[in-house]
């Protein structure tokens, strides 16, 4: 099978409407390209779905920030609309490259667990049912962007990867589709026990999980920690850090601390024995890595057209919610947080750090000290006794909680701000490179503390 038909169109303003009118956004983007697309392709629905979530994906990479610049991944990251004709195109040629390609790839297994849905309900019902098959091309998508693991995985670590991947789509078809039907089976099994009322439901969910069984055994989610163990990794760590005060002024010890409680909560829930955290180094290692590794593609790759312009200290942040005047913008901006698929530690709806953001944002707050907020309400809420955080929180310190909260922050007020709300964010080369370089702070960190930002997952 040869690969997907190549994108024609890509031409300087070929979005624009009326032709001299450059103002765009990324969801408009991917909408105009997949009704321009060549056939065959997916439904539309499912194709500019995994357009935006490749389009995310793909601007965290640092590959991509080298090739197509800082403000094309900036753009390709957020649904922010700007006049920026040279960074569209760029995002264009993302797109006509990787982006459109990797797109048809994981949107296909939307229609493929169609053929495996439940059948024979009633049309309320099958409507919710077939919203589930809406949750396979993303699974698929995590695991092409993770590790190389057996014969998946590890497709976007480099542009060549990319390409070979897309060079015959049929035969890594061959492999992700016995994986994307398992995944659906797993999710067919978590819903099922919603059904329990309804006997047609369920005979009905498993027929469909009897005849997806030749594809193997679903994946079984793996369990949330328990309480106790929660609390037996925060004792390690905390102690960790206890004998080696040279910890606290490391400047990667938060995300160190991050990284390290996650693998150690995976290790207690698979059954391994957990009697120290000298993990909390390698993690420490892997983020100073990290950060030099970023500090260095910014300075070979992202170097502003314009010459730097001093910021004052107290406006450093380049998305600053004190500069939001307009309340309206700060209610769609607690809208875009509300919808994020967060964590949800300690059997809680969303985590400590996700409610506290909304709560600011409705309070209108954000345009004081989020800082001091954030570590007022974590001091406020902290129980007494053994716990050393307040319940639903998923960091280890209010320090870690500012940071969370302020990267959620930054996330719904970008999402909604146009360029005329704040000009001065938007002024120039260094003002875009500076939103650029927080966007991919941003994302990195919710990710890795298991944020959805993209709103395409689970």
């Amino acid at each position: 099978m040869p690969g997907y038909p190549k994108p024609t169109w890509v031409r300087p303003l070929w979005w624009a409407s009326p032709p001299n009118s450059g103002a765009t956004s990324r969801r408009r983007i991917a909408e105009l390209w997949v009704r321009a697309a060549a056939s065959p392709k997916p439904r539309l629905k499912e194709f500019a779905t995994e357009l935006r979530g490749w389009s995310g994906g793909l601007s965290a990479l640092a590959w991509v920030s080298a090739k197509y610049g800082a403000t094309a991944v900036f753009l390709a990251r957020v649904d922010t609309e700007m006049e920026d004709p040279e960074g569209w195109l760029a995002v264009s040629r993302l797109y006509a490259d990787h982006g459109d390609g990797l797109a048809r790839f994981t949107a296909q297994f939307a229609a493929a667990a169609h053929e495996y849905r439940p059948q024979g309900l009633p049309n309320l019902l099958g409507e919710t049912i077939r919203s589930y098959q809406l949750k396979v091309p993303p699974a698929v998508r995590a695991v092409m962007c993770g590790p190389a693991r057996g014969e998946v995985g590890a497709v976007v670590e480099t542009e060549e990867s990319v390409y070979r991947f897309l060079a015959d789509p049929s035969r890594p078809r061959r492999v992700y589709h016995p994986l994307a039907m398992r995944r659906y089976a797993s999710i067919l099994l978590a819903k099922r026990p919603e059904f329990a009322d309804d006997p047609g439901a369920l005979e009905s969910f498993d027929v469909a999980l009897a005849a997806l069984r030749q594809f193997g055994e679903p994946d079984r989610p793996r369990a949330d920690p328990t309480e106790a163990q929660r609390r037996h990794v925060d004792e390690l760590l905390c102690a960790q850090v206890r004998a080696d005060t040279r910890l606290f002024d490391d400047p990667y010890l938060d995300e160190a601390y991050l990284r390290a409680r996650n693998t150690m909560l995976r290790w207690a829930i698979d059954g391994r024995e957990l009697d120290n955290a000298a993990v909390l180094y390698t993690k420490l290692r892997a983020a100073r890595l990290d950060g030099q590794r970023a500090e260095r593609v910014v300075a070979e790759h992202e170097q502003p057209v314009a010459e730097p312009i001093a910021v004052p200290a107290s406006l450093s942040e380049p998305m600053d919610l004190r500069r939001v005047p307009d309340a309206d913008i700060l209610r769609r901006a607690a809208a875009v947080v509300r919808a994020v698929a967060a964590p949800g530690p300690d059997d809680c709806a969303d985590c400590w750090e996700k409610t506290t953001a909304i709560s600011i944002l409705n309070d209108g707050v954000a345009q004081e000290s989020t800082s001091a907020t954030v570590v007022a309400a974590w001091s406020a809420q902290r129980p007494s006794g053994h716990r050393t955080r307040p319940r639903g929180a998923v960091t280890a310190s209010a320090i870690a909680a500012t940071e969370l909260v302020s990267a959620l922050l930054f996330l719904g007020a970008s999402a909604v701000t146009q360029t005329g709300d704040l000009p001065e964010v938007f002024r120039d080369a260094a003002a875009i490179g500076r939103l650029s370089r927080r966007q991919a702070e941003i994302t990195n960190l919710l990710y890795r503390c298991g944020f959805d930002i993209d709103g395409d997952g689970e």
